[in-house]
């Protein structure tokens, strides 16, 4: 629940917080298909020659999908972040509790993803952007609307801290322990009762709109977006469009602090993402089918507050038109919240600003 906020409803840029819903996408389909994080994804062109924030990937590289998401949550990559849109637009769709079917999807147009977000919405590529073509949503703004100089901010606090320990606790008076491995059967089947998602699953589709060997990146791209914001639909982010997956500067692609907020409660309810989130430094060795070598890369992540105790996630960003932005949880003496700030003065500040509003909750809460 939110429990602190300034202009946490004010439409604005929210950067790489952008890869919070890639990663939750790919993370829901690996729920149902634990198989798909060993799903070895080509670097296109494009992807290999993004601008922004990288993780030093290069044309022709091979790798994992559990890779990709290190890669794009722990430096930021946008190159990891486009390939895995590349590589899964187009192939995957949301199905709700309604068992609409996937196959339905709108066939696709060249460089168009026709979209059922809203009617007679499009995506259009543009640079590196899937550009809304035609929309009748109403949170699309121009780029003075979405441009500020305020700062703003959401608090929540995440429910059961103490209260969830005493429930435990009179819990186990009365049934019998549950291994380990349960309990993870049971938080994978339950992790989104509380968050907008726990009727919809994100599966392979029976008939692909877009295969890897019928579309080009970009139209694979587009078709991703166009699942981010049918998923953000779903989650009640109505304030929230995306244009591409990883958050490079864009007057259109925008959210709040408090839309931000529900992405980011729920991405720490995934096993598989809070690892993820929660990891300093990951390495790997990555193929080149050009060079036929491989090659050692280390990814650092750019979240510095994980090096303080109680802290565990969740995603930075940075760009000209968003300013500084963070979205990270931390946990004390059982209150765990999480803490979202956009548009702050430098990289540096949208940490202070954090653990201000953090010792703020700890206080007064």
């Amino acid at each position: 629940r939110l429990v602190k906020g300034g202009a946490h409803h004010e439409v604005r840029g929210m950067a790489s917080l952008t890869k919070m819903m890639t990663a939750l996408i790919v993370s829901r389909l690996a729920r149902h298909s634990p198989e798909v994080l060993e799903d070895i994804i080509y670097v296109s062109p494009q992807a290999g020659s993004i601008n922004g924030t990288s993780a030093r990937l290069r044309p022709g590289d091979r790798f994992s999908v559990l890779e990709a998401l290190y890669g794009m949550m722990l430096p930021s990559g946008n190159d990891a972040a486009l390939a895995l849109a590349e590589h899964f637009g187009g192939r995957i769709a949301l199905r709700d509790a309604s068992d609409r079917s996937a196959a339905s999807t709108p066939p696709l147009t060249p460089l168009s993803c026709l979209s059922t977000r809203k009617e007679s919405t499009g995506y259009v590529w543009n640079g590196s952007n899937c550009m809304p073509e035609h929309s009748s949503h109403s949170e699309i703004v121009s780029p003075q609307a979405a441009t500020t100089t305020r700062q703003s901010h959401a608090l929540l606090k995440t429910p059961g801290s103490s209260a969830r320990k005493r429930k435990l606790r009179k819990s186990k008076k009365k049934k019998s322990k549950i291994s380990a491995g349960k309990r993870l059967q049971r938080e994978l089947a339950n992790g989104g009762a509380s968050s907008g998602l726990a009727e919809v699953t994100i599966e392979w589709q029976d008939e692909p709109s877009c295969n890897l060997d019928e579309c080009t990146p970009k139209e694979r791209s587009c078709l991703f977006v166009e699942l981010m914001n049918e998923v953000a639909d779903t989650m009640q982010m109505h304030s929230t469009t995306f244009v591409n997956p990883h958050g490079l500067g864009n007057p259109r692609h925008v959210s709040t602090a408090a839309d931000m907020g529900t992405l980011a409660f729920i991405t720490m309810k995934e096993p598989l993402l809070r690892k993820v989130v929660a990891t300093q430094q990951f390495s790997t060795r990555v193929f080149n089918e050009s060079s036929c070598r491989y090659r050692s890369l280390k990814w650092i992540n750019t979240n510095k507050l994980l090096s303080i105790p109680g802290w565990d996630g969740v995603k930075t960003g940075v760009t000209p038109h968003a300013g500084g932005c963070l979205a990270s949880r931390v946990t004390r003496s059982a209150k765990s919240f999480i803490v979202i700030v956009l548009g702050c003065s430098s990289t540096n500040t949208r940490f202070s600003d954090s653990q201000s509003l953090a010792r703020w909750a700890f206080r007064a809460l």
